[in-house]
Parts: structure tokens; C-alpha cells; sequence
């Protein structure tokens, strides 16, 4: 498995979610979201527009072309005190091609919405400790599908500017994050189930190499193992925590100077019917790229990436399957 060549700025990518139909749009804001404008009717949302802070336009609008009679609201977010958490969808038909039938928006503060037909059947993204800074998708007549650009707040805020300071001199303060080189340890996790043995690997320097075992028949990890180095510079394998029985293996090795930043995944209940969860996927976030994901990415999303870490060990609870998972990391 290689690793991607962009280097990691503390971005995750979500989705899209819904149909393949309409044409692929991507929007960033520079920092934040700060309006959001949605036209809706009562079966569906018909278009939306982003725009960004420090922005003076907005994005392109995205759908629109059924021409139906729908209402437009605005939503204004009052960044830096207000930014946007979470998102709400229904996925669904309409005139025969699946489409974004409603949104909800989440903020720290606020809740707007829903935007088109919600049902019973819908999915939401809300990771603490982040703010959704982007969106990406296919739009043609209406929304086609809509996927999400998220960031640790620690990324996103450095210091709140003071009144009347210049957009351009906060923009460059938000982009000197990390500058300190004190360190703090943390154990974020574990995600998924309470079920399984309990193992922890304890803390190393970092991680130079990593197995997973895919079971194609549940498509879950049915088990991870860890290489790590040591402080006296030997480097030691961890217990294989799961199975890993005929399955098969995924390899990651990092280089040198390459270390684990973070993980995310899935995690739920396995295709064979095994009735509690595991975790489905993993994806792995080094400082040079990313590997994965490994496994189905379907089911509840967790992340460890709240800040930029080395991550030097894991933790988590594994039988028949790996269960959970949560990381030791040293966070700059």
C-alpha cells in the first residue's frame, strides 16, 4: 500500500454521499464557513451556495437547473464565535436519480434547519473537536451527493483576533500553529465496541510498521499488529490484536523519518451478522501521506486527529475481530 504524496495539514475527507450523477464540485473555505445559502422545497433541497471567510463571493451555485418553485434561506455563521460542526442528510429519488433530499446544519451555538424532506432514514457527521471547513460532491439539476471537509479545531483556531485587527495578519497567526515544541500525552479512544479483551501496547518512540487483517467474508479487521521503536533504538512487534486467521494482509511500512499522525475509520456492526460492533476500517495518517482505508468504510466515523501528534502507540479491545481501538500520542 503506498502512502499519498500530499503531506498531511490536518484535513479529513468525508463522503460524498448519494447519487453518481451531475458534475464533481469541491469548495474550501480559507479558515471557515461563514454563509450558506440553501434553496429547498418540500421534497427535496434544490440548490446551495458556500462562502468562506475573508471571502468576497460566493461559491458557484450547486443545482438549481430543475427550475421548480423553491424557498431560499440564508444561513449567516458568526465565525470565529459561531463555526460549523455538523451536517445532518437524507439521501433519496427524485425524478428517478438519487439525490440530497434534505440538510441540516450544526454549529457550536445553533441548529439550522432541515432543508428539503427529511425522513427517518437519514445520517449526520458531528466530530468533536472539529469544524467542517469545506464541502465536495456532484450537482447537475439538484444536489447529487454532497461529502465533507473537516479540521481539528487546533487547526483552525490559534488566537481569537482582537477587534479591528487586519483579516490578513490573523490569517498568517492561524497559520503558525504549532510553533511551540512543548509536547503533551494523550490517549484519545478507544472507538467501537465494549465487548473483546482489553490489550494496550504501551508507549515507544513511534511506529515503523503496521499489519492488518481484512476478513473479506464480514468485511471488517478481523486484527492489527504494530511494529514499534524503542528508546534503546530496537525495534519490538506487538501481540496480534484480533484473529487475522486466513485472512488477508495489509502492510504499511513507514520510512525513517516517517511517523503516524493519527488514525479514523468505521466502526459497527460486520456483515457477518456477528450482532455487536467492530471497527470496519482504518485509515492511517502519517506525516508524509495517508494509507488506506483498509476495510468498509460504512457504520459510525471516529477520529484521533484533534491536533498534530506523533502517535507511539495504540490501545484497544480485539477477539474474533479488532473491536476498538484508541492511540497514545505525544501532541505538539
Amino acid at each position: 500500500m503506498m502512502g499519498s504524496e500530499r503531506p498531511f495539514n490536518g484535513e479529513i475527507t468525508i463522503g460524498p454521499f448519494g447519487g453518481t450523477a451531475g458534475e464533481k464540485f469541491d469548495f474550501k473555505a480559507s479558515v471557515a464557513i461563514t454563509q450558506i445559502v440553501i434553496a429547498y422545497s418540500s421534497e427535496t433541497v434544490e440548490s446551495i451556495r458556500f462562502k468562506g471567510d475573508g471571502e468576497g463571493e460566493y461559491s458557484n451555485k450547486l443545482g438549481g437547473r430543475s427550475h421548480r418553485v423553491a424557498r431560499t434561506d440564508k444561513i449567516v455563521i458568526d465565525f470565529p464565535t459561531e463555526y460549523l460542526t455538523g451536517v445532518c442528510w437524507t439521501v433519496g429519488y427524485q425524478d428517478n436519480r438519487e439525490v440530497v433530499k434534505s440538510l441540516r446544519f450544526f454549529t457550536n451555538l445553533n441548529d439550522y434547519g432541515p432543508f428539503g424532506s427529511e425522513t427517518v432514514q437519514k445520517a449526520s457527521i458531528r466530530q468533536k473537536g472539529a469544524a467542517i471547513i469545506g464541502f465536495h460532491g456532484r450537482s447537475e439539476l439538484l444536489v447529487d451527493s454532497i461529502g465533507f471537509y473537516l479540521k481539528p479545531l487546533c487547526w483552525v483556531f490559534a488566537v481569537v483576533p482582537r477587534i479591528g485587527a487586519p483579516y490578513s495578519t490573523w490569517a498568517e497567526t492561524l497559520k503558525g500553529l504549532f510553533l511551540s515544541t512543548s509536547k503533551n500525552h494523550r490517549s484519545p479512544g478507544p472507538w467501537g465496541s465494549n465487548l473483546g479483551r482489553t490489550f494496550d501496547d504501551g508507549v515507544f518512540v513511534k511506529v515503523n510498521k503496521i499489519q492488518l487483517y481484512l476478513c473479506n467474508e464480514s468485511k471488517s479487521l478481523s486484527g492489527v499488529q504494530f511494529q514499534y521503536l524503542k528508546k534503546d533504538g530496537k525495534a519490538v512487534w506487538s501481540p496480534l490484536h484480533g484473529t487475522g486467521d486466513r485472512e488477508v494482509v495489509q502492510k504499511i511500512d513507514l520510512g525513517e523519518e516517517e511517523y503516524v499522525v493519527g488514525v479514523e475509520g468505521y466502526y459497527g456492526k460486520s456483515d457477518a451478522a456477528s450482532g455487536y460492533d467492530v471497527i470496519r476500517s482504518l485509515t492511517f495518517t502519517t506525516s508524509s501521506g495517508k494509507y488506506g482505508p483498509v476495510g468498509k468504510e460504512i457504520g459510525t466515523f471516529f477520529t484521533s486527529i484533534s491536533c498534530k501528534a506523533n502517535v507511539v502507540g495504540f490501545f484497544g479491545r480485539s477477539g474474533h475481530f479488532l473491536e476498538a481501538i484508541g492511540v497514545h500520542a505525544e501532541y505538539e
